[in-house]
C-alpha cells in the first residue's frame, strides 16, 4: 500500500462546501487562488514539515517525470457500485467538480434550463463613498434552476427498465438543483414500497443523503445514514442475495455514498472524524487499485479522495501537508497545468512569490507555438493575473482578467476577480457593475454565495440604502437559485 504522509491533528473550522470544491480541471477561485491577501506569512507546526515554505514549494513544483494522466473530465464511476465499476462503465463527472456526486452519464442528455434571467437589482451605486476593503472569492459552482417542472417519477412496477428510469429522473432533479423535489420524491417511494431490491435502497438512499445534505439538513442526512448501516455489511454484496443478482459478486455501494460518509461528520462540527474516514476511504481505493480491473477507474476515484484531502488540508491552513500531496500527483502528471497550478495556488498563500512564478511559467510551457487550446490560455492569464494581484499590481492584474473575459465572458472566476482588482483601485462603481453583470449575462456558471456576498459588501460600501438593493437581489435569487443556495449571504 502507498505510503502516506501522516495526517496532522484537525481542529473545527469553516471549510466550505464539499460538493463546490474546485476541481482539477475547473477554474479555481479567488479564495482557493489569493487568500495570501491576508496571511501572515506563518505556518502551523505540521508533521512532517520540511525547512522552509520556499523548499516545499520547489519540491512539489519539481516531480520526476511521470506519464500523463487522462483528463479529469473522464470517467469517475462515482454513482456505479463497486462490482459495476469492473465493467469499464463509467460516469463522466469529476468528484471536485461543482455537483461532484450527481451521476452524468453522457447517453442521458441534460434538459436543465434556466428562467429567462431577469435584470439583477439595480445598482446601489448612485450614492456611493469611496473606499477599499478586503474580499475573497470560493470556488465557483455553476447552478440549476430549482423552479424548472422536473418530470414526474412513477413508482408503479418495478421492471429494471423502469426502475432505471426512476433513477434517471432522480439525477435529472438533482441537475436541476431541485434537491426538496428530490427529498419528497424519495419519501414517496419508500412510502409506498417501491424499493424492493437492495440495490434500489442504497442507490435511492444516496440520493436522499445527497439532497439533505445540500439542503443542510445535516440531522436528517445522519438519519439517513444511519439507517443505511454498515456499508460493508453483507446485505450490501451481490453474492448474499443471489437469486435476485445471479453470477453478481462485490459490492453494491456507490463510491458516492462512501464520500459521503466520510463528509458528513465535518458538517456537524467532527472534522477530525472525517479526516480518518478520508484518509481510511483512500486506504481502501488503495487496496482496490492493486485487486480490481480494469484500474482506471479506481485511480481516478483514488485522485478524487486525495484533491478531497487537499481542500480540507487547505482550509485548515495545513500548506504543508497539502503541497505533498499535491506532490504526489504530479509525480505522475507533471504536464497537468491545472494541477500545476494548484501548486502555484498554495505557494502563493505561504506567501512563495518567487516559487509560484516559477510554477506558473512552467504552465506556460505548455502553450503551443502559435497558442491554440483556448482553455490553456485563459488558464495561464488567470495564473498572470494572481501573480499581479499578489504583487499589488491591480491595474496589471485587471488586464489580464479582461483579456481572459474577451475570450471567454462566462468565465466567473476571472469576473469576481477583475471586479476585486477594480475595488483595490478604489473602483467601486465599477466593480460592481462587473458583478451585477456577471450575474445577469451568465447566471448559470456565476450564481454562487461567494459572488452574492462580494456584491453585497459592495452596496454596503457605496450606498447608505444598500437594504433596498440587497432585498432587490435576494427578490431576483428566489427566481434563479437553486435549493441550496443559502440567502443568509446576503446580509439581510
Amino acid at each position: 500500500m502507498e505510503e502516506q504522509p501522516s495526517p496532522p491533528a484537525s481542529s473545527g473550522d469553516n471549510f466550505g462546501s464539499f460538493f463546490q470544491n474546485s476541481s482539477p480541471s475547473d477554474s479555481p477561485s479567488f479564495q482557493r487562488e489569493a487568500p495570501f491577501l491576508a496571511h501572515d506569512g506563518k505556518r502551523e507546526a505540521q508533521s512532517p514539515a520540511p525547512p522552509s515554505p520556499s523548499s516545499v514549494s520547489r519540491s512539489a513544483s519539481s516531480p520526476a517525470l511521470g506519464p500523463v494522466k487522462p483528463s479529469f473530465m473522464a470517467s469517475w464511476g462515482l454513482f456505479q457500485s463497486e462490482e459495476a465499476s469492473q465493467s469499464g462503465e463509467a460516469v463522466r463527472h469529476p468528484l471536485m467538480g461543482g455537483d461532484p456526486l450527481i451521476d452524468s452519464d453522457d447517453e442521458i442528455p441534460t434538459t436543465t434550463s434556466l428562467v429567462s434571467p431577469k435584470k439583477p437589482p439595480a445598482s446601489a451605486s448612485s450614492t456611493t463613498k469611496t473606499t477599499s476593503a478586503a474580499t475573497t472569492s470560493p470556488d465557483v459552482v455553476s447552478s440549476g434552476n430549482a423552479s424548472n417542472n422536473p418530470d414526474l417519477l412513477q413508482f408503479s412496477g418495478l421492471s429494471l427498465y423502469q426502475t432505471t428510469s426512476n433513477v434517471t429522473r432522480l439525477r435529472k432533479l438533482a441537475r436541476q438543483g431541485a434537491w426538496r423535489t428530490l427529498v419528497e420524491k424519495v419519501k414517496d417511494a419508500k412510502k409506498r414500497g417501491a424499493l424492493a431490491m437492495p440495490d434500489e435502497e442504497v442507490t435511492y438512499g444516496t440520493y436522499h443523503l445527497l439532497a439533505l445534505m445540500k439542503l443542510r439538513s445535516y440531522g436528517a442526512a445522519a438519519d439517513e445514514l444511519a439507517a443505511l448501516g454498515d456499508l460493508d455489511s453483507p446485505h450490501y454484496q451481490y453474492e448474499q442475495h443471489p437469486l435476485l443478482y445471479p453470477g453478481k459478486s462485490g459490492s453494491m455501494v456507490p463510491f458516492a455514498l462512501r464520500c459521503l460518509h466520510a463528509e458528513l461528520p465535518h458538517r456537524t462540527g467532527q472534522t477530525s472524524t472525517t479526516m480518518e474516514r478520508l484518509y481510511a476511504l483512500l486506504a481502501h481505493c488503495n487496496s482496490r487499485v492493486t485487486a480490481v480491473k480494469p484500474l482506471l477507474v479506481w485511480m481516478r476515484r483514488k485522485e478524487a479522495v486525495i484533491y478531497n484531502l487537499v481542500s480540507h488540508h487547505l482550509h485548515q491552513k495545513q500548506f504543508v501537508v497539502a503541497l505533498q500531496w499535491l506532490n504526489r500527483l504530479l509525480a505522475r502528471t507533471p504536464t497537468d497545468g491545472n494541477l500545476l497550478s494548484k501548486v502555484g495556488y498554495v505557494q502563493l498563500q505561504l506567501g512563495d512569490i518567487e516559487g509560484a512564478q516559477l510554477t506558473f511559467s512552467k504552465v506556460e510551457a505548455l502553450l503551443s507555438d502559435p497558442p491554440s487550446d483556448t482553455l490553456l490560455i485563459n488558464l495561464v492569464g488567470r495564473n498572470r493575473g494572481l501573480l499581479h494581484f499578489a504583487e499589488k499590481q491591480y491595474s496589471k492584474a485587471f488586464d489580464e482578467f479582461n483579456a481572459v473575459l474577451g475570450r471567454d465572458p462566462t468565465d466567473a472566476v476571472s469576473a469576481n476577480n477583475k471586479a476585486l482588482c477594480l475595488m483595490y483601485s478604489r473602483e467601486l462603481l465599477g466593480a460592481t457593475q462587473v458583478l451585477e453583470d456577471c450575474l445577469q449575462t451568465s447566471p448559470q456558471s456565476t450564481l454562487n454565495e461567494t459572488v452574492v456576498l462580494n456584491l453585497c459588501s459592495m452596496y454596503e460600501l457605496t450606498s447608505i440604502n444598500s437594504s433596498d438593493a440587497k432585498r432587490t437581489l435576494s427578490t431576483w435569487l428566489l427566481n434563479h437559485a437553486p435549493d441550496d443556495f443559502d440567502l443568509s449571504c446576503t446580509r439581510l
